[in-house]
């Protein structure tokens, strides 16, 4: 369950990056989120329906392996 809510929470914050890609540098104020539960819960309803093929897994497991977890040293972002 921890390592599921990990990469909820990994791929809510890609999504949002990739969102915002188009307005680093312009004068354009950043996107507001009006109802954040809903909109969180359909970012993290992304992880359910994007499916990795294994190639992806494994890149996605040895980037994530190499970043320690913000909540401990012990960890890396992909158990946590």
């Amino acid at each position: 369950m921890t390592k599921l809510l990990g990469l909820k929470t990994l791929l809510f914050f890609l999504a949002l990056a990739i969102l915002s890609l188009p307005l680093i540098g312009s004068s354009r104020a950043l996107p507001e989120f009006r109802q954040v539960k809903g909109e969180t819960e359909r970012f993290m309803g992304y992880y359910f329906q994007l499916k990795l093929t294994a190639k992806e897994q494994k890149v996605l497991e040895r980037a994530l392996s190499k970043i320690p977890a913000p909540c401990c040293a012990d960890h890396t972002a992909l158990t946590c």
